[in-house]
């Protein structure tokens, strides 16, 4: 620069100039050629030309902004305010461009200034690692990029804050970075999500927001909330369309997105129409025939989902035409017309088409071979279909083998599955298949037994192998996704087994099927509770544990990211597999209770379990429902029966009606209403429990582990016998189960049975800690209101009566009404050594999504205080019993695989023996009369029994009116 007054006068002479060279009043630099013109000095030049390159950067043409500066620079390399602005222009330029080459281009000269005096320790050197991590993420190199993204993430929140956009768009990037790199779902869905839910928050609607959105839109595809990323894509399609240069083809591709979202949330049409839109652009731009190919090929499989066989047709003749146009797009014609043959049951159609795709297996295999598998898959169930059961072994053995990748060709199934036992991730599934073929081939013709038990043994095959799939990950996510899609094949291994029982008379086969049938009941509660139970033993070495966890997340990532069998793979897995064994080999010799309360009691015997069970008054009840029949294990300490039970046509609607008709009971009812929920509560008895009933009258007490529709569904209101000529309109008169038997409900039997069978009954001298949302003395006009995020959180005058009961019966309660019953006392009685907890309260759940669960609680600042569901489950709890006489606290989001994700689950986890819950919205008033007789007779009893009698001496003293299982059954017991 020159002189010091010139520059106090550049700015003033810059705006005399642009107005006297402007005729009208739209900003514009000024041209060089006026500069020439004017002959002016070269440090008004050089100002002139920054407020050019200013110009183009705020209306992001940084392309010519970032030459301006570099012209500036090559004249007179010194001007460092130049060169932060020029660095700052090029970080802008990375940040929208950074997945196409021109991030190269840009990076080439920001780099100069990494490191040096000039950005260190400031938001420019945490802007250049961000652009440096970008670099490596374009080029995949993962592990690069995450430790530059973290570095500039932690110059972020130095210079910056957390709360800063910067800091959140490089934690949305991390995120990424880690998924690509290391697979590490929840780690980067947990980067991701912070970002999302900061810029949501702040309704941050920009450019550089767009990426944040659409990262949130792929975890979301992950973790299949498809509601979310519809949302995440709409936001980010917003974002990208302020930017004043939208990229046609991030709008291309984040639309595609959007289609996915809309598929998997069954809005078909929308996809179907959104999809041609994207074609339509697709025309207008420089898009590769192969992407507009697979976008026909979307439309296609959507088209087949909603039965369009006509719309599947003619989009499989555009596809045919520009394949041959293009001379071979590689979309596997021939098998998109197995996959219309397959749809439409034209079986040998399909084969044929299958086989001609086939014919030339090595030129598709370098191109798709998800599509090969998918046409063998395909044709081994076309020719099952058609019964022809060795022709559809062979396709899935050649399946099995292609996915294997084996070079030496094996004789038999048997040599086939010796030589596989360590490839799980694709090979399980397709064993599924063929033990579910040679099922088929059985069930054809009764006579090959053989078929029958080398399904049988498949299946014991395919549980290793899950098995070792499974203990190697640490994520619940991932174990969510895992358990998701192996309880189609334990469903199958149930049914098999129990078929080989029949068969043979073999307790063994009981044991196997006892086994398929936990692994699909709640076994990441079952891993949640032994790892709380686990945690007292604190003696154990942290980095010995945090070596468990990383090698366990090294198989993971050798089982995830190389399915395909090569030496070098098999010695990495099998040496990660021989260290892990090594650890579980010095957690037994040297810390012998750390095992066995974290590994030692995985196995469920039945043998042991009846063990457990001598001496007993008391029956379980196992139920596995599937597609079409009720697999169920009666098992009592001197008898164990097992049966297929037919499960009738419409049976998973009459369920569903007859939960609708306890949880909106019409309290003006009628005979009609009295007679049908009579047939449908006899209906379902005579399903499930009717086959069982003689043998389980001989006990008082049965436990009962229900699955699938049968989860949130009071079994005591079922009616052994049913009366068409009712003469009455109360409820109390109906034949219930609950008069028979005792009935309590476990989600798992081997949750069930870490806690201790021989209950101790409580005593008169036991401490409770009770609280109430409720203030005594309350009138109706004084009814305090509170705002919740799920509507209004009203006064609860019964529950002051109901707490009240609780110290009655139990002197030694401690009482917490209204403002006292906050979250802070809730956790310091937790803590306590209190044996009664009874929160009369109210609580929330949602069925679709997990982490919503809470309890509220008395606040003193806003009214009310959450206690989520996360925060339950990491309490230290040894409350022997927890009453949630609150709306819904046994109902949440059903996993398959998992089961219910609900409050009183989450009580359990965290320590609590039994847990009383609700499966609807409670009735205040009669749910405090029905405590009243539950603590009068839980002095000298145990909670289930308590329960019953409770609900017995309702039914004989209210008045007809108040004889809906509505008002009295929703309360029921869990233990485990």
């Amino acid at each position: 620069m020159k002189a010091g007054k010139v520059k106090l006068f550049l700015p003033f002479l810059y705006g005399i100039l642009i107005i006297a060279c402007q005729p009208n009043d739209t900003y514009q630099p000024l041209p060089d050629h006026l500069s020439a013109t004017f002959a002016l000095p070269a440090g008004l030049i050089d100002t002139i030309r920054f407020y050019k390159a200013e110009y183009y950067k705020w209306n992001h043409d940084f392309r010519k902004a970032i030459e301006v500066y570099q012209k500036i620079l090559s004249e007179e390399p010194e001007l460092e305010s130049i060169a932060k602005h020029s660095i700052e222009t090029q970080i802008w330029f990375c940040n929208l461009m950074y997945n196409t080459p021109s991030i190269t281009d840009s990076l080439s000269y920001a780099n100069l200034y990494l490191f040096t005096d000039t950005v260190a320790n400031t938001c420019y050197n945490g802007d250049l690692y961000y652009c440096k991590a970008l670099e490596y993420y374009q080029q995949q190199a993962y592990d690069r990029s995450e430790l530059l993204f973290r570095k500039s993430l932690a110059i972020y929140r130095r210079c910056l804050g957390v709360d800063n956009l910067k800091t959140v768009r490089c934690a949305s990037a991390l995120g990424m970075s880690l998924y690509r790199g290391k697979h590490q779902l929840d780690s980067a869905n947990y980067y991701i999500s912070k970002a999302y839910e900061y810029i949501k928050v702040h309704a941050i609607i920009a450019p550089y927001t767009a990426e944040i959105y659409y990262n949130k839109a792929q975890m979301a595809l992950l973790f299949r909330d498809y509601t979310i990323g519809e949302y995440a894509c709409r936001q980010a399609i917003t974002a990208l369309q302020g930017n004043a240069q939208p990229r046609s083809d991030l709008m291309l591709e984040y639309q595609r997105m959007l289609a996915e979202h809309l598929k998997f949330c069954g809005k078909y049409q929308q996809a179907d129409s959104l999809l041609r839109t994207i074609i339509a652009l697709s025309r207008r731009s420089v898009t590769s025939p192969s992407f507009v190919a697979s976008l026909y090929k979307d439309i296609f499989f959507i088209q087949l989902r909603l039965s369009d066989t006509t719309g599947a047709l003619q989009s499989l003749h555009v596809l045919q035409r520009m394949d041959r146009k293009t001379d071979n797009l590689g979309i596997g014609i021939d098998r998109l017309y197995g996959k219309y043959y397959f749809t439409t049951g034209a079986h040998y159609k399909a084969i044929e088409s299958y086989r001609k795709f086939l014919a030339d297996e090595s030129r598709h295999a370098q191109q798709d071979a998800l599509a090969i598998k998918e046409a063998y898959w395909n044709m081994g169930q076309s020719l099952q279909q058609l019964q022809r059961f060795d022709d559809a072994l062979a396709a899935i053995y050649r399946l099995i083998t292609f996915q294997s990748g084996a070079v030496q060709p094996v004789d038999t199934w048997r040599e086939l599955i010796s030589e596989q036992t360590r490839n799980t991730v694709h090979i399980s599934s397709s064993y599924h298949r063929f033990a579910d073929i040679l099922m088929a081939k059985y069930e054809h013709d009764p006579t090959r037994e053989q078929s029958l038990e080398q399904a049988f043994q498949l299946y014991c095959i395919i549980d290793t192998l899950l098995n070792d799939k499974v203990d190697a990950f640490n994520e619940d996510a991932a174990l969510h996704a895992a358990n998701y899609y192996n309880a189609d094949i334990y469903a199958h291994a149930v049914r098999t087994a129990i078929s080989m029982y029949q068969l043979t008379n073999g307790r063994t086969y009981l044991n196997w099927a006892n086994h398929f049938i936990e692994q699909v009941k709640s076994p990441l509660m079952y891993r949640d509770l032994v790892n709380h139970r686990a945690v007292p033993f604190s003696a154990v070495p942290k980095p010995l544990i945090q070596r468990e966890i990383q090698l366990k997340a090294r198989i993971d990532s050798l089982q995830t990211h190389y399915p395909g069998l090569n030496s070098n793979h098999i010695e990495q897995l099998l040496a990660a597999f021989s260290q892990i064994e090594d650890i579980y080999e010095t957690y037994r010799q040297k810390y012998p209770e750390f095992y066995s309360a974290k590994l030692a009691a995985g196995a469920v015997d039945l043998e042991r379990i009846q063990a457990q069970l001598k001496g007993k008054k008391e029956s379980i009840l196992q139920f596995h429902v599937s597609d079409h029949a009720i697999q169920a294990l009666l098992i009592q300490w001197d008898t164990i029966i097992a049966k297929t039970l037919e499960k009738p046509p419409h049976f998973t609607r009459q369920i569903e009606s007859f939960k609708r008709l306890l949880r909106t009971p019409q309290y003006d009812y009628k005979k009609e209403d009295l007679l049908e929920f009579n047939d449908l509560a006899h209906i379902i008895y005579q399903v499930t429990i009717q086959p069982f009933f003689t043998d389980i009258s001989r006990f008082p007490n049965l436990t009962i582990l229900p699955h699938g529709e049968l989860h949130e569904m009071p079994f005591e209101v079922l009616t052994l016998t049913t009366d068409k000529q009712i003469d009455h309109l109360s409820f109390s008169h109906l034949d219930y189960l609950l008069k028979a038997v005792n009935i309590r409900y476990a989600y798992s039997l081997k949750s069930y049975l870490q806690h201790d069978l021989d209950q101790a009954v409580f005593k008169v001298t036991d401490k409770g800690a009770a609280f109430a949302f409720s203030k005594r003395e309350l009138k109706s006009a004084e009814k305090e209101v509170l705002a919740s995020r799920t509507g209004l959180l009203t006064d609860l005058p019964y529950s002051a009566e109901e707490i009240g009961y609780v110290r009655r019966f139990f002197p030694n309660t401690v009482l917490s009404y209204y403002t006292d019953a906050t979250k802070s006392s809730f956790q310091k009685a937790v803590q306590s050594d209190f044996t009664i907890l009874h929160l009369a309260v109210h609580a929330d759940s949602d069925e679709n999504n997990r982490l919503k669960n809470a309890l509220y609680l008395r606040s003193e600042d806003t009214g009310y205080d959450t206690l989520w569901m996360y925060e339950i489950v990491r309490l230290p709890m040894t409350t022997r019993l927890v009453v949630l006489s609150a709306c819904e606290t046994g109902l949440g989001e059903q996993k398959n695989g998992e089961g219910v994700y609900s409050l009183s689950r989450a009580f359990l986890i965290s320590g609590a023996e039994t847990v009383m819950s609700t499966f609807w919205s409670i009735n205040d008033k009669s749910t405090s009369m029905l405590m009243e007789h539950f603590y009068e007779f839980l002095v000298d009893s145990t909670p289930v029994e308590a329960l019953q009698k409770a609900k017995k001496v309702y039914l004989e003293q209210m008045p007809a009116i108040q004889t809906h299982p509505a008002l009295w059954a929703g309360m029921v017991c869990f233990e485990g």
